[in-house]
């Protein structure tokens, strides 16, 4: 299925497409569908990007000045030291 809609572009990105489109050996509007696929294939299938999806719990955590010592910073740090413990357990 598709939908037929207009839309106005100013003169020089006009031109720019149909030149590409002489290029690529494409029409131009075969072209433009194809650019607007790209741009926009990261969407949801609703429609809605990750980022404004996710954007009420985006930043909720910080580990800034946190005394614990439990920052991102020393993800690795912490992983090497589980994986010591599983060995010696005889998990690995």
């Amino acid at each position: 299925m598709s939908v037929q809609t207009s839309i106005r572009i100013p003169e020089d990105i006009y031109k720019r497409v149909k030149h590409a489109s002489r290029l690529r050996g494409k029409p131009v509007n075969r072209l433009i569908v194809e650019v607007l696929d790209r741009e926009f294939t990261e969407l949801a299938p609703d429609g809605m990007r990750a980022d404004i999806g996710l954007a009420d719990v985006i930043g909720c955590v910080s580990s800034a000045g946190l005394d614990d010592g439990y920052n991102s910073s020393r993800t690795g740090e912490f992983f090497a030291e589980g994986m010591v413990k599983k060995h010696r357990e005889g998990h690995l």
